[in-house]
């Protein structure tokens, strides 16, 4: 998919996981085991006939006019018959290739695909596209991913500064500035993975824009999903 004048989809990193969000809410509906928003285009892996691979794109077409404001019409989809189990698993490497391929080192840690959904990087409808993927593809192996696509995370000293942006990676946000439940669920979800990594309530505080108070709430509250925290924990090593 791409748009009628191949300008750049998603600019910068907000946009990137507003898309990215976007793929992920229809990913179990329409049987979507891979993806990616390269600058100009996106691929998409869809399990199905032509016709739901149209319906598809349709959709995530217009999801992304409405929440990108992208000002210029797509031009009509590609589609291409995957014919094969093994043309599938190569498809589904090409799809997380595609950085490499174009020579992009905008997004490090490949927040405009679907890998760190595989891996535990990202947990967004978590019954999507992670789990479709194992169930058309159960040679896929998380760690050997890890290892092909994601740098070593730091074993040092954290970067008490990051812990707002990790959090909001962890569920696709722009950031965690909005009142909504996700962006919640995410500051939530930073305290316990600082407190969880010895920052002081201070840190934590200054690190979210919350108050002391406000932390120490969340502090006592019950924690947030035990996947979501390991993955702001995650996020939060690999920026440090």
């Amino acid at each position: 998919m791409r748009l009628a004048d191949s300008r750049v989809i998603a600019p910068g990193v907000g946009e990137r996981r507003v898309a990215a969000f976007s793929l992920l809410e229809l990913a179990s509906s329409f049987g979507v085991i891979a993806f990616h928003i390269v600058d100009t285009h996106i691929h998409a892996l869809v399990v199905g006939s032509r016709e739901r691979a149209g319906m598809f794109a349709r959709r995530i077409e217009g999801t992304l006019q409405a929440r990108l404001r992208l000002g210029c019409p797509f031009e009509a989809a590609r589609f291409s018959p995957v014919s094969d189990q093994l043309r599938l698993a190569n498809t589904f490497a090409y799809v997380l290739d595609q950085a490499e391929r174009h020579r992009l080192a905008n997004d490090p840690l490949h927040e405009g695909s679907s890998l760190p959904d595989f891996v535990g990087l990202r947990v967004v409808h978590a019954d999507g596209v992670a789990r479709c993927a194992r169930s058309y593809l159960p040679r896929l192996h998380p760690q050997e991913l890890v290892a092909r696509y994601l740098s070593a995370p730091s074993a040092t000293k954290l970067d008490g500064a990051q812990l707002a942006e990790s959090a909001a990676a962890a569920l696709a946000l722009p950031n965690l500035g909005s009142r909504e439940p996700r962006a919640v669920l995410a500051r939530h979800a930073a305290v316990v993975a600082g407190l969880a990594d010895g920052f002081t309530v201070r840190k934590i505080s200054d690190a979210l824009s919350l108050t002391s108070r406000r932390v120490e709430g969340l502090r006592r509250a019950p924690s947030p999903d035990a996947a979501l925290v390991q993955a702001t924990r995650w996020q939060l090593r690999l920026r440090s």
